[in-house]
């Protein structure tokens, strides 16, 4: 018998804006044309900085303001920028999450309400920069907070997705067995094997159905879970497996 949910974030609960369309609009309050391509060449010089310095350091602590200047400033300078790039990267990331405007599926608040009438244990699982503890506080601006018992990330532990270790972490933390818990994410990879491999079953969420048949229940919608989970059709997944 399920008697919990667990939700992954980005894509399932919150619409993320793409990062090159953000960086192209404060570049351009700022005064700043970028082509594309410069664009492109920025981001790997972002991804290649995090990588090389501090992809390794102790989880919870990777990801500081400090930090993301410092990335920003290497991408502004593989895009070409050379005058004022402190100043210029400083800006980028005082700017980027009001630019990033993350905004709830209109699905998502009528759900949790039924789900939480329905006395099931909720929480957010993802895989993010960011620690528990600063997600729930995103989390609270966006008035969900009080549905979830747990908000954890991939950086509360040492494992990131679909290791099964993260998944049985907030199996432990929710007070459930794996299976009294479905997960719903909107990656095959990351969030259905993930949460398969540690005996938990999985739900696919495919908004835009771009997904093929896969072997796992898929809803293109959060508003179809409760009565998934009314039918038993989640439990009966589990056993047929």
């Amino acid at each position: 018998m399920i008697r919990g949910v667990l939700f992954d974030y980005g894509d399932t609960l919150i619409r993320k804006r793409d990062a090159g369309t953000i960086l192209r609009e404060i570049l351009a309050d700022l005064r700043c044309e970028v082509d594309s391509r410069k664009l492109s060449r920025g981001f790997g010089a972002f991804a290649e900085r995090w990588d090389r310095r501090y992809k390794d350091f102790p989880r919870g602590r990777r990801w500081t303001e400090e930090i993301r200047v410092d990335c920003d400033r290497a991408s502004l300078r593989a895009i070409g920028f050379k005058k004022n790039l402190d100043t210029l990267a400083r800006e980028v990331t005082r700017r980027w999450y009001s630019y990033e405007r993350r905004v709830l599926f209109r699905d998502v608040k009528p759900t949790l309400r039924v789900l939480k009438r329905m006395e099931l244990r909720l929480g957010i699982v993802s895989q993010n920069p960011m620690t528990g503890r600063r997600l729930r506080r995103e989390v609270r601006a966006l008035g969900i907070a009080e549905y979830f018992r747990i908000i954890m990330t991939s950086e509360d532990t040492k494992y990131d997705k679909p290791d099964p270790r993260l998944f049985e972490e907030a199996s432990k933390r929710i007070r459930l067995e794996p299976a009294e818990l479905c997960f719903v994410g909107n990656s095959y990879a990351n969030d259905v094997l993930g949460a398969r491999s540690a005996g938990i079953a999985p739900v696919l969420l495919d908004r835009e159905r771009r997904e093929e048949s896969r072997d796992c229940l898929v809803i293109t919608s959060l508003l179809s879970l409760p009565s998934l989970l009314r039918g038993g059709e989640v439990s009966d997944w589990i056993l047929d497996r």
